[in-house]
C-alpha cells in the first residue's frame, strides 16, 4: 500500500501538449464558478456552485501539473492533491441537486451523509495507505493506481451521481405537473449538465490500472458550462427569507430604515438614500443627521428614541442640496417575546408628486382653468360657509350675479382668444374691487370671506359675508361698474369697451338658502339688463331706489371735477397770543346744483367709495400751494398753509411724493406747510401709515394731529408720532357742558405737557376765542374771525381782520359767564 508524502516537491517540470486539455478545463471552470457566484449574489446555491467549480478546476489543475512533472516525487504530490479535489466533486453535485429539489431554506439532512462520506475518504487518503497502490508513469504523465480506498471512492461516486440523477428527474416531473415551464426547462439543462459531467468518470479507468488518457475533465467542463447557462438564464437561487428580504428591500420604491435601541441606523435601502440625498456611509452605523432625525422621529423627538408608532404622517424634508420634499413616514416598533423594544422599522414614501397631482386634480375640479377663479362646484361649498358666517355675526350676506354686456360681440368679431383675454382682465378687476373695498367684509375670518367665482361663459358670482347693510353690497357693485367701464386691451388692435349687469340678492331678506338666493340674484341681473345694461339692480325695489340715488350722486361727483364744481376756500388761522393772522387753512366745497355749497364732510365718504379721494387730495394740495405762492407774489405777507391729508390719501396714495411735488412746483418752503393727519384707529392701520408719517416729517413740513381727543386714541400713541401740534374742534354753544369744558382744558394741558402746539377749530364767536386763548390755545380758527372764502376774497378778509385787531374787536375779552368753553 502507498502512503503519500505531503511535502511539496521541488519544481521539476517539462512541457507537454497532453496537459493542454486539463489546463483549459481548469481555467474555464474557475471562471464559470466565479461568474455564477456573482450572478446568484453570494447566495447559498451560488456558493455550492462555486465550490463544485473549484473542486473540478482544482482537480484539472493538479492533473495538468502531474502530467508536466518529470520526477516521481513531483508527480505523486500533484496526483494526491488532484485526488483530494476530485473527492469533493460528487458530493458537491449531490448537495446542489438536493437543494434545488427541496427548495427549502435549510439544507436537507441526507446531504450531511454525503459530506461525511467525503470526509472519510479524505481521511483515508491522507492518513492511511489504503487509497493508492502506487503512482506510476503512464507515458503521458504520472497517475495514481487505486487501492481499496480508491475502489470505495468509485462506489460512493456512482451512488451520489445516481441519486443526483434521480433528484433532478423528480424536480423536472414536479415542475411539469405544476405547469412551471421555465422551471422545467431549467431542470432539464441541469440534468444535461449532470449527464455530461458524469462522463468524467472515464478518469477512473487509468486509476484502475488501464492505460487510458484521462480526458474526463473536458466532460466536466461541458457539464459546468450547462450549469452556468442554467444559472445565468433561469437563476438557481432559492427564495429564502433572508434573500427575499434583501431583494424586497433593494427593489421597493419606498425608503426603509432600521434603527437600533441606541438610535443608530443599522439598515437602509437604496430608495431611502436617494430620497434623503445621502450616501450609505453617511447614514449607516451612526446617529442620523439632525434633519433626518426630525424626519424619522418628529420635531419634538430629535435625537431621541421614537416610542410611538405612526402610520402615514406627512412631514416636510429638505435634502442637503436644498430640494424640498413631502414625505409620508410610518414607524413600526419591533419587540421581542417579552415586549422589549428591539428595533424601529421606519418606512418612508415620497408623496411630493402625489400631492402635486392631487392639487392639480383639485384645481381642475374646483377652479376655472382660464381665470383661476372658483367654479360652480366650489361656489356651492363656499355658499354654506358664507351663510354660516353671516349667522354667527348676526349680519347679512350678499350674492352679486354678474353678466358681461356685449361679450358675445367680442367673441364673434375678435375671436375666442380675445374673449378669453377679456374674461381674465375682467376677473382681475372684479377681484381688485373687492380687495379695495373698505366696508365690505366686516370681522373677516379668512381670505375666503369674499368669494368671486366664474360659473361659465361670461357669468360671475360674488359672495360677500358678513356685511352690515345692503348698501355695502351696492358700494362694491358701483366699484365693479366703474372698473369695468374702462376699456380693456385684448391684443387685437383698439381697446374693447364692455360693461356688466349686476343682480344683487341679500341673505336673509331675499332668501335663506343658496338656491333661492342665486335664483333671485339672477332675476335681478336680468332686470338690470332690461333697464339698459351696465347697471346694478337689487331684488328688493326699495334697495334699488337707494342704489340709484347713490349712483346718481357718484356720477354727479365725477362730473363735478369736469364742471369745476369742486371749490377751494381759505379760512384764516389766528395766532392767539399775537392776535394776528399767521396762516390759512384750505377748505374743500362742492357747489352742488341742487343742494348748494356742500362742505367736504358731507361728500368725503362718497369720494372715498368712488375712488376720487386720492385725486381730490392731490388736487387740493397742489392748488393750495400754488395759490399761497401767488399771494406771495402779489405782496401779501408770508402766510402758512394748512391742508388735511385724508385717510384715503395716506393709505392709498403716495402722499409723500404728492407733498414733495407740490412744494417743488410751487416753491413754497416746507416749514410754511402744515399737514393735518388722522391717526388710524387700529394697530394694523397705524403700522401701515407710520412710515408715511415719518417720511412727511423728514420733508420738513409741520404735522398736525387732527381731531385730537376723538375716539379711543391712547396718549402714548400721540407721543410716538412725529407731530408738532394737535387740532380739535370747539363744541358749539348749544352743546357745551361742564364736562366738555373740563375735557377741553385737559386736552390743552396734555398737549402743553408734551410740548405740542394747540389748534382749536370751529371757534364760534369772539367770546369763545378769548376763552380758548386764556386756556392756552396757540392757534384759533372759526367763524369768530372769518368764514372760509374764495381765493379772490382772501386779501379783503385779511384787511378786515387787521382792522378788527387794531380796533380791539378781534377777541371779546369780557366773555359771558355761560359761554366759557
Amino acid at each position: 500500500m502507498y502512503l503519500p508524502d505531503l511535502t511539496i516537491p521541488p519544481g521539476n517540470y517539462a512541457g507537454s501538449l497532453a496537459a493542454l486539455p486539463s489546463a483549459v478545463a481548469a481555467l474555464v471552470v474557475f471562471a464559470l464558478g466565479l461568474a455564477v457566484l456573482v450572478r446568484e449574489r453570494l447566495s447559498r446555491v451560488g456558493w455550492i456552485q462555486f465550490l463544485l467549480a473549484w473542486a473540478i478546476g482544482a482537480w484539472q489543475l493538479c492533473l495538468t501539473f502531474s502530467i508536466l512533472s518529470t520526477t516521481v516525487a513531483t508527480g505523486t504530490w500533484w496526483a494526491t492533491a488532484g485526488t483530494a479535489a476530485s473527492i469533493l466533486i460528487p458530493v458537491c453535485e449531490f448537495h446542489l441537486a438536493a437543494v434545488l429539489v427541496s427548495r427549502a431554506p435549510e439544507t436537507p439532512r441526507y446531504v450531511y451523509a454525503g459530506w461525511a462520506a467525503a470526509a472519510a475518504l479524505l481521511l483515508t487518503l491522507f492518513a492511511t495507505g489504503w487509497f493508492y497502490q502506487e503512482v506510476t508513469w503512464r507515458g503521458w504523465g504520472w497517475y495514481a493506481h487505486y487501492g481499496v480506498g480508491g475502489y470505495v471512492f468509485v462506489a460512493i461516486t456512482v451512488v451520489l451521481v445516481s441519486v443526483s440523477f434521480l433528484l433532478c428527474r423528480r424536480m423536472i416531473r414536479d415542475q411539469q405537473a405544476r405547469g412551471q415551464g421555465t422551471a422545467a426547462r431549467r431542470g432539464r439543462v441541469l440534468l444535461a449538465g449532470l449527464g455530461l459531467g458524469s462522463l468524467g468518470g472515464v478518469d477512473f479507468v487509468p486509476a484502475l490500472g488501464f492505460d487510458v488518457f484521462p480526458f474526463g475533465g473536458i466532460a466536466l467542463m461541458l457539464g459546468s458550462i450547462c450549469n452556468g447557462y442554467a444559472s445565468w438564464r433561469y437563476r438557481l437561487v432559492e427564495i429564502t427569507p433572508a434573500f427575499a428580504a434583501r431583494e424586497f428591500m433593494d427593489t421597493m420604491s419606498d425608503g426603509v430604515a432600521v434603527v437600533d435601541p441606541e438610535g443608530v441606523v443599522r439598515l437602509v435601502n437604496p430608495s431611502l438614500l436617494r430620497m434623503l440625498g445621502y450616501a450609505p456611509g453617511e447614514l449607516l452605523h451612526s446617529q442620523p443627521p439632525a434633519a433626518v432625525a426630525v424626519l424619522l422621529y418628529g420635531a419634538e423627538g430629535e435625537g431621541a428614541w421614537p416610542v410611538q408608532a405612526c402610520v402615514g404622517q406627512e412631514r416636510e424634508y429638505q435634502d442637503p442640496l436644498g430640494q424640498k420634499r413631502t414625505l409620508s413616514v410610518s414607524i413600526s416598533l419591533m419587540r421581542d417575546g417579552g415586549g422589549q423594544l428591539q428595533a424601529v422599522l421606519v418606512t418612508i414614501r415620497d408623496i411630493t408628486a402625489a400631492l402635486a397631482a392631487r392639487e392639480r386634480i383639485e384645481r381642475l375640479a374646483y377652479y376655472d382653468p382660464l381665470t383661476k377663479l372658483p367654479n360652480r362646484v366650489l361656489l356651492e361649498e363656499r355658499f354654506g360657509q358664507a351663510i354660516a358666517r353671516a349667522e354667527r355675526a348676526g349680519a347679512m350676506a350678499a350674492v352679486l350675479y354678474l353678466d358681461l354686456d356685449r361679450f358675445k360681440h367680442v367673441n364673434d368679431t375678435l375671436g375666442h382668444d380675445a374673449g378669453d383675454r377679456l374674461l381674465q382682465v375682467v376677473s382681475e378687476r372684479i377681484a381688485a374691487c373687492v380687495r379695495e373695498s373698505d366696508l365690505v367684509v366686516r370681522n373677516a375670518e379668512s381670505a375666503h370671506d369674499a368669494t368671486l367665482a366664474r360659473l361659465g361663459g361670461d357669468e360671475f358670482v360674488l359672495l360677500l359675508s358678513p356685511i352690515e347693510r345692503g348698501e355695502d353690497a351696492a358700494k362694491v357693485a358701483m366699484r365693479v361698474l366703474q372698473s369695468l367701464s374702462q376699456p380693456v386691451e385684448v391684443g387685437a388692435g383698439a381697446p374693447v369697451a364692455t360693461g356688466v349687469s349686476i343682480g344683487i340678492a341679500l341673505y336673509p331678506d331675499d332668501g335663506q338658502n343658496p338656491e333661492v338666493l342665486m335664483k333671485r340674484a339672477g332675476l335681478a341681473m336680468y332686470h338690470a339688463k332690461g333697464a339698459g345694461r351696465n347697471s346694478a339692480h337689487f331684488f328688493d325695489e326699495g334697495m334699488n331706489i337707494r342704489t340709484r340715488e347713490r349712483r346718481d350722486n357718484e356720477s354727479s361727483l365725477r362730473r363735478a371735477f369736469e364742471r369745476f364744481e369742486i371749490l377751494l376756500h381759505y379760512q384764516p388761522i389766528i395766532d392767539a397770543r399775537a392776535a394776528t393772522v399767521t396762516g390759512l387753512v384750505a377748505r374743500v366745497f362742492w357747489d352742488h346744483a341742487r343742494h348748494g355749497l356742500l362742505p367736504a364732510r358731507e361728500f368725503q365718504t362718497l369720494a372715498r367709495d368712488t375712488g376720487l379721494a386720492v385725486p381730490l387730495g392731490n388736487w387740493v394740495l397742489h392748488t393750495a400751494c400754488m395759490q399761497v405762492r401767488a399771494w406771495d407774489a402779489s405782496g401779501l405777507p408770508p402766510l402758512r398753509l394748512a391742508v388735511l391729508a385724508s385717510p384715503a390719501l395716506l393709505e392709498r396714495g403716495d402722499v409723500v411724493a404728492s407733498v414733495r411735488t407740490a412744494l417743488a412746483e410751487s416753491g413754497l418752503p416746507p416749514e410754511r406747510l402744515l399737514v393735518g393727519i388722522h391717526t388710524p384707529a387700529t394697530r394694523a392701520d397705524r403700522d401701515r401709515t407710520a412710515a408715511t408719517i415719518d417720511a412727511l416729517a423728514a420733508l420738513g413740513v409741520t404735522l398736525v394731529l387732527d381731531d385730537f381727543g376723538v375716539g379711543d386714541l391712547h396718549p402714548s400713541l400721540v407721543l410716538a408720532q412725529p407731530v408738532k401740534a394737535v387740532r380739535f374742534s370747539a363744541p358749539d354753544n348749544d352743546s357745551r357742558t361742564k364736562g366738555e369744558r373740563v375735557v377741553g382744558s385737559g386736552l390743552i394741558g396734555f398737549a402743553r405737557g408734551a410740548g405740542l402746539d394747540v389748534v382749536v377749530d370751529a371757534v364760534a364767536d369772539p367770546a369763545d376765542a378769548a376763552a380758548w386763548r386764556d386756556r392756552g390755545a396757540d392757534l384759533l380758527i372759526g367763524p369768530a374771525f372769518a368764514d372760509a372764502v374764495a381765493a379772490e376774497d382772501v386779501p379783503a378778509t385779511l384787511d378786515l381782520l387787521a382792522f378788527r385787531r387794531r380796533s380791539g374787536t378781534l377777541f371779546a375779552d369780557r366773555a359771558r359767564p355761560d359761554s366759557s368753553p
